[in-house]
């Protein structure tokens, strides 16, 4: 067994360089042309026709050049098998009427090949190559019909006999080796088929497994998220409700502060009453928004700081929303940097209208919160009467500023001019959206 696939694999050349339809030309051109030399000198000896003898050398020499053709120099197209097939014909066609016509044995070489030439030719060609045989065959047996005389009869029982025990014995040969090369390629074609199968069957059962435990996950997951939704609210409830209860304090305490300064005699102390309850004023403020809005952790700036405003504005003085500008990004701040961001705006902005619009006609307070790339900007400005070297500003109140620009490692900067007022920016990096 290991010989003859040995011979097959020389002969008809290894899988990865040559398709089956090229092996099995290669073989056909290799079987014909050892057949073609046997034959010839069956024929010689036999005593057949010379022009048997010498039509086999010529197909000797055909299939021995498109063997070397397509086995060593890798040729294989439909034109060579197309000029194989014509130059088989043309041969064996000729041959017929040398070899006995219809009683001889070129019909049976014509059918046999009528199956090889089907198995190598493309399936586009097919009935056009079956139909050139089926051709051949009719018209040679017509041409014996109507010239008889052009056929040349064996001479004895013997050499018929010889003749086609020697066909039988090729035909049999060259059609069990090709059946047995297209065989073993379609048992190693349903072999690989049928592991792919295998293999696809196992891929498929993993999937649906892995399909199974996603969908499962997918279930306890969203589970979780229905759960954790859940407390989400449960938290943000306890928040708010927090938040309002902090508000609620933080004005009972005001409240009292405010009760507190009426009844007080002497103007310091009531004026450092009134000032501690305006610092109470921005973290009511805050926990006001905290309670009002979806976002129990973090603070809408525009708004937080113009209430603030207002709410100072109202305490402090008599004038009316148009005397103060505002120029505020939208920016959300965290709680904790909200608080102190608040108190450090609470303490300017009293200031300024405390101490900035004493005789000025028009007085303008320029409340701005800007973004400026990692930074964000706070800068209170008025057109006052700008500050002094000891600074009638609450000593307190300034070093409360300088302990809460601390905590959110900022930096302030002063600028102060009595012409053109007071100028007092905080600049810091805060978490923001």
């Amino acid at each position: 067994m290991s010989i003859s696939k040995n011979f097959l694999f020389r002969i008809g050349g290894d899988e990865t360089t040559f398709n089956l339809e090229h092996r099995i030309f290669n073989v056909s051109c290799f079987m014909i042309t050892i057949f073609g030399i046997i034959g010839g000198i069956g024929n010689y000896f036999s005593g057949l026709h010379m022009m048997t003898v010498w039509l086999s050398l010529i197909g000797v020499l055909i299939s021995g050049y498109l063997f070397y053709l397509a086995r060593i120099k890798e040729v294989f197209t439909t034109v060579v098998v197309f000029i194989y097939l014509t130059a088989t014909f043309f041969v064996l066609g000729l041959m017929f009427f040398f070899n006995g016509g219809t009683q001889g044995t070129i019909l049976n070489l014509i059918i046999m090949f009528l199956n090889i030439f089907l198995l190598i030719v493309p399936s586009a060609y097919q009935y056009f190559f079956g139909a050139i045989l089926y051709a051949t065959l009719f018209l040679l047996i017509a041409l014996e019909f109507v010239f008889p005389k052009w056929i040349i009869p064996y001479n004895s029982t013997s050499e018929m006999l010889m003749d086609h025990v020697l066909t039988m014995f090729y035909t049999v040969l060259f059609t069990t080796v090709i059946i047995v090369l297209f065989r073993k390629k379609h048992l190693e074609d349903r072999h690989k088929i049928l592991l792919q199968n295998e293999s696809l069957m196992f891929l498929n059962q993993q999937i649906n497994s892995q399909k199974n435990e996603l969908e499962e996950k997918t279930k306890q997951l969203q589970l979780s998220i229905e759960i954790t939704n859940e407390r989400n609210k449960y938290i943000e409830t306890l928040l708010k409700e927090l938040n309002h209860r902090v508000k609620n304090n933080l004005q009972l305490v005001s409240s009292l502060l405010q009760k507190q300064a009426n009844l007080s005699i002497e103007k310091s102390a009531k004026a450092a009453l009134l000032d501690t309850k305006n610092r109470l004023l921005s973290l009511i403020l805050l926990h006001q928004r905290l309670y009002g809005n979806e976002n129990t952790t973090r603070i809408f700036i525009p708004k937080y700081l113009k209430e603030l405003s207002e709410a100072i504005l109202i305490s402090y003085s008599n004038l009316g929303e148009e005397n103060i500008v505002y120029d505020i990004d939208d920016v959300w701040l965290d709680v904790e940097v909200a608080i102190s961001i608040g108190l450090i705006a609470n303490e300017l902005i009293t200031n300024s209208f405390k101490h900035a619009f004493n005789s000025i006609s028009e007085p303008k307070l320029f409340v701005s919160f800007k973004k400026d790339k990692a930074n964000l900007i706070l800068n209170i400005k008025d057109n006052g009467i700008g500050m002094k070297e000891k600074s009638e500003v609450s000593t307190f109140g300034m070093e409360l500023i300088g302990l809460l620009t601390k905590q959110v490692k900022g930096k302030l900067e002063k600028e102060s001019d009595k012409n053109n007022g007071c100028s007092i920016t905080l600049t810091f990096i805060g978490t923001r959206d």
